[in-house]
Formats: structure tokens, sequence, C-alpha cells
């Protein structure tokens, strides 16, 4: 999207616009251990885990999380729910290699109940969960199999990012 273009309206219809494809929040590509047990750490203040995976696909406890984060490669994906935020279901992913550590939160458009979404509130919460990591860049953007980290002009897929739209307090 265009950055001069980039507006509470049309992040607003971005998020909701329901073509079948969810969202994706992505950070800087190479986050650290501690950054990925802020966001964790954050996240279970308001939303509850309801299921987790590490890379071998077996079930992991939020306990156990933050130990496998200690091996030398791996992965979790973690389902989350709140009965009051939104959006209510969440989910991360991190994979990480030899102590570099990747973060993409995903939610769905149908999540965002239009009568009760504030994007001020979402706006903050993604400000918070990029103040935790300590990550210089962030995207928002559709889901998009094609998209490089760090690709942003001419790519209709981001929604905004560190250079085009500035999250604050």
């Amino acid at each position: 999207m265009d950055s001069a273009s980039i507006n509470h309206e049309i992040i607003l219809q971005a998020l909701l616009n329901r073509d079948g494809s969810c969202r994706d929040f992505n950070f800087a590509e190479r986050l650290s251990r501690q950054a990925c047990v802020n966001i964790i750490a954050l996240i279970k203040r308001d939303w509850e885990l309801t299921e987790g995976h590490n890379s071998d696909g077996k079930l992991i406890s939020l306990e156990s999380v933050e130990s496998y984060l200690d091996h030398d490669t791996g992965a979790v994906h973690l389902i989350w729910t709140s009965h009051t935020k939104c959006p209510p279901h969440l989910q991360i992913y991190i994979s990480f290699e030899a102590s570099e550590y990747f973060c993409e939160l995903t939610f769905f458009p149908g999540d965002l109940y239009v009568p009760y979404f504030d994007l001020s509130e979402f706006l903050n919460f993604l400000n918070r969960l990029v103040t935790v990591s300590g990550s210089k860049e962030y995207y928002l953007r559709y889901e998009d199999a094609s998209w490089r980290h760090g690709e942003e002009t001419l790519k209709a897929s981001v929604i905004f990012s560190h250079s085009s739209f500035k999250l604050s307090p």
C-alpha cells in the first residue's frame, strides 16, 4: 500500500476485509529468545493458551515453552483464546535456529467483531508487542505465501510497516 495513504480508515478496512485470508503481524526477522519470551508473557496476560505444538507436532504446555526455546533449532505454534480481548483467537508461530528467532502472530478478520472492535486499542496492543520485543521492524499484512521479510514496496499484501505507519502509545 502507498505509505501516503495509510490512515486509520485504510487500516480498519484492510483488517475487516473478509477475503478468505488471515492477517499476520511480523517483527524483525532475527529476534532474541528473550524478545519471544516477552511477547508470550504479554499475550498470556489476556489470552489463555488453548493448544501448543512443537516442530515435531507434539503437544507442549505453556510451562514448557520457554525451555523448548532453549533448543538449538525448532519451532512452536501456540493457539490462544480470550473472552475479553479482540481478536479472541490469536496464534503465534516462533521458529528458531542458532539463537535467532522469527515470530509471527496470526488472526482472522472474522474474529474482529465490527460493533465492538476498537482499532485504537488494537493498535495499542501491537505497539506494546513491538515495545516488549525490542524490534525496530514490524509488518501488518495479509497472509501472502510469496511475501519475503522486509518486502513492502509494490506489495499490496502489506497493510502497514514500521516505515509507513508509526505505532504509538
